[in-house]
C-alpha cells in the first residue's frame, strides 16, 4: 500500500492526465461496453431458459430410478418376482372367462329352445283357423266372385298370401290375403271345404279352387 502511494506521488502527473483522458473519451466508450453487454445478455438468456423449460432427460430417468428404490434402501427387501404365478394367474382368468362365455351361449340357446317349443305347431293351427273364419273367408269370397266372372275356378296363393293365376305370358297377380298363415292354412281345410272349396298343396305355394256352381259360405 505505501509503495502503491509512493508510486502515485511520483507519478501525479501522469495519473491527473490519464483521468482526464478517460473523462473525455469515455463519453465515445460508453455505448460500446453496452453493446458488449446487451450481447452477451441476449445470447445467455436464450441458453438459460432452455436448460428451465425444456424437459432434462436425464434427470428423469435419475428420477425413475431413485424411485424404483425401495425405501428402505435394502435390496432383500424386495419381493421376488413369480413369473410362474403370473402365468397361472393369466390361465385362471382365460379359463374363467371361457366359460362365462360359454354360460351365455348355452343361456341365449336355451331360451331360443324355449321360444321354438313354445310356438307349437297346434297353436299355429288353431291361429290358421281362426285367421279364416275372421277375415279369410271374406277375402277368398272376395277374389272367388271377381274370378267368376272370368270364367275361372281356381289361384293359387304363395306363403306370403299373394294371390295369382296362370296366363299365357305367365302369372297374374289378383289379390293379397293379409295375415295368411302360410302352410298352416291346411289345418282350416274342413272350414274350406264347408265353404265349397278345394284346397291342395304344392310346394311353397297352396291351390285354392272350387266347382262350378258350388255355393260359397253366406257372409
Amino acid at each position: 500500500m505505501e509503495a502503491l502511494e509512493k508510486w502515485m506521488e511520483q507519478n501525479k502527473k501522469l495519473c491527473v492526465i490519464t483521468g482526464i483522458f478517460g473523462l473525455l473519451v469515455s463519453p465515445f466508450l460508453w455505448p460500446f461496453f453496452v453493446a458488449i453487454l446487451f450481447q452477451s445478455l441476449s445470447m445467455m438468456v436464450p441458453v438459460l431458459l432452455a436448460w428451465i423449460l425444456i424437459k432434462q432427460p436425464w434427470a428423469e430417468t435419475e428420477k425413475k430410478e431413485a424411485d424404483d428404490i425401495p425405501k428402505g434402501g435394502a435390496q432383500k427387501d424386495w419381493e421376488p418376482v413369480d413369473s410362474g404365478k403370473k402365468e397361472r394367474e393369466s390361465a385362471d382368468n382365460r379359463k374363467h372367462g371361457q366359460e362365462s362365455t360359454d354360460g351365455e351361449k348355452k343361456g341365449q340357446k336355451s331360451e331360443s329352445n324355449g321360444e321354438k317349443k313354445g310356438a307349437t305347431p297346434d297353436d299355429a293351427d288353431c291361429l290358421a283357423i281362426l285367421w279364416y273364419q275372421n277375415e279369410g273367408r271374406e277375402r277368398i269370397l272376395r277374389i272367388r266372385n271377381r274370378l267368376e266372372k272370368e270364367g275361372r275356378r281356381g289361384f293359387s296363393v304363395s306363403r306370403d298370401g299373394i294371390c295369382t293365376i296362370r296366363q299365357e305370358t305367365g302369372f297374374q297377380r289378383v289379390g293379397v290375403l293379409r295375415g295368411y298363415p302360410g302352410k298352416h292354412i291346411l289345418s282350416a281345410e274342413s272350414e274350406l271345404r264347408k265353404d265349397g272349396y278345394l284346397i291342395r298343396q304344392s310346394g311353397d305355394y297352396v291351390w285354392i279352387s272350387w266347382k262350378k256352381g258350388g255355393a260359397g259360405h253366406a257372409l
